[in-house]
């Protein structure tokens, strides 16, 4: 007998602007990849290599579709946080977040995990075709991504 699995369908994610809280983004695909360097050393005298980890934050990619104009909005606030560059905010620039929570088929028991600052890279909008709809994909970095149990 097969173990039940998580599916997409078993994950919900939501993107948050300072205090918006953007629902119109179809969530194609995410991925996220808690960054963890090794490093060995060989001492004299010892018959194994001593190994050590490195915690170097976390790394992601979001990929999503958008039938409304949010989807701009969150390009717009990246670029404009990037280049410092928004007159309507005054203080510190909003932090943008990404909440994934899982959620057991087998038990409904839930797991959240909060990127509490997320950084980007280039963003690429593709336009691939006429019949197509656009796609987004950020590539993104975070200090940190704390896994809660709920």
């Amino acid at each position: 007998m097969s173990q039940p699995r998580f599916f997409g369908q078993d994950n919900e994610i939501n993107m948050q602007i300072g205090q918006d809280v953007i629902t119109t983004l179809a969530i194609v695909s995410s991925e996220i990849t808690y960054l963890i360097a090794s490093k060995e050393v060989g001492i004299l005298g010892e018959t194994f290599d001593r190994v050590d980890e490195i915690y170097k934050g976390v790394s992601g990619t979001l990929e999503f579709q958008s039938g409304d104009i949010d989807a701009l909005k969150v390009v717009d606030a990246i670029q404009k946080r990037a280049r410092n560059r928004d007159p309507s905010v005054s203080g510190p620039r909003p932090k943008i977040f990404l909440k994934s929570q899982f959620t057991s088929p087998e038990n409904g028991r839930k797991a959240l995990i909060i990127v509490p600052d997320m950084k980007f890279a280039d963003l690429p909008l593709n336009s691939s075709g006429r019949e197509e709809p656009i796609q987004f994909r950020f590539q993104w970095r975070a200090e940190a991504a704390p896994i809660s149990y709920l």
